[in-house]
């Protein structure tokens, strides 16, 4: 586990989000940190999924693979 005060807002950051309900996000996947709330340990993330096709729905953006952000694919956050 990760230091929350080490946590930077649009840092890459892969993630453990197996406790999940219903159709939502899991396993450990990649995720960009939005915002962060020290006293509660609680750090808002947009994750990603490898699925392409996921982009037909609205709130995604594609984000190519590269060596700055240590993606092995290109990929979709899901901003929903």
């Amino acid at each position: 586990m990760i230091d929350i005060n080490k946590i930077n807002s649009g840092s890459l950051y892969f993630v453990n989000l197996n406790d999940v309900t219903g159709h939502e996000q899991n396993k450990t996947r990649p995720a960009v940190a939005i915002s962060k709330h020290v006293e509660t340990g609680l750090v808002a993330v947009i994750p990603f999924t490898s699925q392409i096709d996921a982009a037909r729905f609205p709130y995604t953006m594609k984000i190519k693979k590269s060596t700055n952000n240590r993606l092995t694919m290109d990929s979709i956050a899901l901003m929903f």
